[in-house]
């Protein structure tokens, strides 16, 4: 997968992780998906030398930590919803 074709489902996935917890009624939680970043975790492989994909990182932004202890069903919701 090309860079570009990378960031594009990046984008895509984050824009569907977000009308899915818009479709199901957590508005709360996807405001909070509104602002996390998705990245590639990568790794190497030095028989073909490049990378390639072996996860992702979703990046909270460090304000929402202060939600997610507070509601006991938030982290479940949002494991959940991105699988």
């Amino acid at each position: 997968m090309l860079e570009s074709e990378q960031e594009y489902f990046l984008k895509k996935l984050h824009r569907t992780w977000i009308q899915f917890l818009l479709d199901n009624d957590w508005r709360d939680y996807a405001a909070i998906i509104i602002d996390v970043d998705l990245e590639w975790c990568k790794g190497w492989d030095q028989y073909y030398n490049e990378s390639y994909i072996t996860g992702l990182y979703v990046h909270l932004p460090q304000e929402v930590y202060g939600f997610l202890f507070r509601e006991d069903n938030c982290e479940k919701v949002l494991n959940e919803t991105f699988k």
